[in-house]
């Protein structure tokens, strides 16, 4: 920090005055879809949606900085933020897409709803999954990974079976006919041995 120059504390600046003007931006349209969505008298739900979007991008980019410690809550912290940016994206469109509808007197179709809500949906679900995985993945896999390998005991490649042998068996048997085949040699040798020996 003591070797920066003014232009990089300007340059700083401008970064985080341009993610101020973005948040802001896709927030006021999120928020207005979510408006939208919930009735009036739940006009609290609005920023709560939002906290499915823009503040749990925020949220998950905290966490992958300062808290992530396995490869687990590292990847679900990463795919967390493309989620909640994603989400972002989404409402703030459908929040432009209703106010236009609106100001030129368009009726929204109740499919149109319908896959909004669904949306809505979707974004919590993924939220109450990733909560899941980050904060009890490890301890889940941990009760299914008995040998303590990282790999979940279903997921491990087990032994290929045929007619009841396994392929260590069918290994042990080419081992058995490679022995067999070398004592036949010797038999087939041994008359030819005795043959050479002198008759008294």
């Amino acid at each position: 920090m003591k070797n920066n120059t003014i232009v990089d504390w300007f340059a700083l600046l401008l970064k985080v005055t341009l993610a101020g003007v973005v948040l802001v931006f896709l927030g006021s349209e999120s928020i207005a879809f979510f408006t939208f969505i919930f009735p009036a008298d739940q006009w609290f739900m609005a920023y709560t949606g939002f906290g499915l979007t823009s503040g749990a991008f925020l949220v998950y980019l905290f966490l992958f900085l300062k808290n992530a410690k396995t490869d687990l809550q590292k990847t679900v912290a990463i795919i967390m933020m493309f989620v909640g940016i994603g989400g972002e994206l989404a409402t703030a469109g459908f929040g432009m897409q209703v106010e236009a509808w609106d100001k030129q007197g368009w009726v929204m179709a109740q499919s149109d709803f319908d896959f909004m809500v669904l949306a809505v949906r979707g974004l919590m679900f993924a939220h109450a999954l990733a909560l899941l995985a980050y904060s009890f993945g490890d301890e889940i896999m941990t009760a299914f990974d008995k040998n303590n390998n990282g790999i979940p005991d279903m997921l491990e490649k087990k032994p290929m079976r045929q007619f009841g042998a396994t392929v260590g068996n069918a290994n042990n048997k080419d081992a058995e006919i490679a022995n067999l085949k070398k004592r036949l040699a010797e038999l087939e040798k041994s008359p030819k041995q005795d043959s050479q020996q002198p008759t008294e």
